[in-house]
């Protein structure tokens, strides 16, 4: 809450001035250099890491009870499920915290580069995927769109590592990864509106990078990144008003789509 206050321009002025000065304290970056915000968020990753280890830890000895043949008490299945979901609210709220970051220019291009070489480390499609959603979006938004903080040549370097990195580091969940680079090529064709003088793409084939981007968004399509966003918007999101016919429709786009579980559908507000 505080990191979204701080950032949040509609927040009363006094409070939100207050707010950014502990943010700048937790992140020590109002007197001391501005990478201490990128040292913090990937503070965050390693923190998130580790719980998905710890959470894996705890799924392993569960099943090596259940192998042994030994009965379950209702105490145990209470601490086991107690400790599973007090490590999966901690892990979404580091999540919200990272996206909170990056939405307040802490962070770099590297920080972005860093997630998307942990991400073909998730391989269920679960509420651990999910928590990564917000900050992933954040990331495109921030430096592959010309309205933000990023600079075109940093564009174009994230550009091209994203693109690599669907043969050279594939995810396993290929529909979220097909989602991540919807989003970015939605977001970094923004840059090609128009052509700026001096700019670093003066030179280079335009029409063949627009070629390019347009073959991978119809690629990004068929790997699933329509329905991967439509179940992350409608399952993590819903409306409060139900309504039956656009209800209705979102069942019949996602009838071939695997669910989200269960346990993914209660985030917090704040996420």
């Amino acid at each position: 809450m505080l990191f979204r206050n701080a950032g949040n321009p509609d927040f009363d002025e006094a409070m939100r001035h207050k707010q950014l000065e502990i943010v700048g304290d937790i992140l020590e970056v109002k007197d001391g250099p501005a990478r201490n915000g990128s040292l913090f968020t990937r503070k965050c990753f390693k923190a998130m890491a580790d719980i998905e280890q710890w959470i894996n830890d705890l799924a392993e000895r569960y099943q090596g009870t259940l192998a042994l043949g030994q009965s379950m008490t209702v105490e145990y299945d209470e601490i086991m499920g107690f400790q599973q979901s007090s490590l999966a609210q901690q892990h979404e709220s580091l999540g919200a915290i990272v996206t909170y970051l990056v939405k307040g220019s802490y962070t770099n291009t590297e920080d972005f580069f860093q997630l998307l070489q942990h991400m073909p480390t998730i391989e269920r499609w679960n509420h651990i995927a999910v928590h990564y959603v917000p900050a992933i979006a954040a990331f495109t938004s921030e430096y592959g769109s010309p309205d933000n903080g990023g600079s075109l040549r940093e564009a174009r370097m994230l550009h091209k590592r994203i693109m690599d990195g669907r043969d050279s580091s594939p995810w396993a969940l290929r529909n979220l990864q097909a989602a991540m680079v919807s989003w970015w090529l939605a977001e970094y064709s923004g840059w090609y509106l128009e052509q700026r003088l001096g700019s670093p793409v003066q030179g280079t084939d335009l029409e063949a990078e627009a070629r390019a981007r347009s073959d991978a968004f119809l690629q990004a399509l068929k790997d699933g990144a329509f329905h991967c966003t439509l179940s992350i918007c409608s399952q993590i999101y819903p409306d409060d008003i139900y309504d039956p016919a656009r209800n209705g429709l979102t069942d019949y786009l996602l009838r071939d789509t695997p669910p989200l579980p269960t346990e993914t559908l209660g985030t917090n507000a704040l996420f």
